[in-house]
């Protein structure tokens, strides 16, 4: 058992054997805030990270 946000379980559901379900009546919410440098925004695995989050729908409340 683990803990993942669902965007992460969906990613890999076709590649390994995951079932999926909410935590609770509601799930639990969480956020991520992110700092970096300017210089550090174009470094790959930062960018790729911000383009990835950018993609994922937000959470309604």
């Amino acid at each position: 058992m683990a803990a993942l946000p669902r965007w992460l379980a969906l990613e890999y559901s076709d590649r390994l054997a995951l079932a999926t379900c909410r935590l609770g009546m509601h799930g639990i919410t969480k956020q991520i805030h992110l700092g970096c440098r300017r210089d550090d925004i174009t470094h790959p695995p930062l960018a790729g990270f911000v383009a990835l989050a950018q993609t994922q729908p937000q959470a309604k409340f």
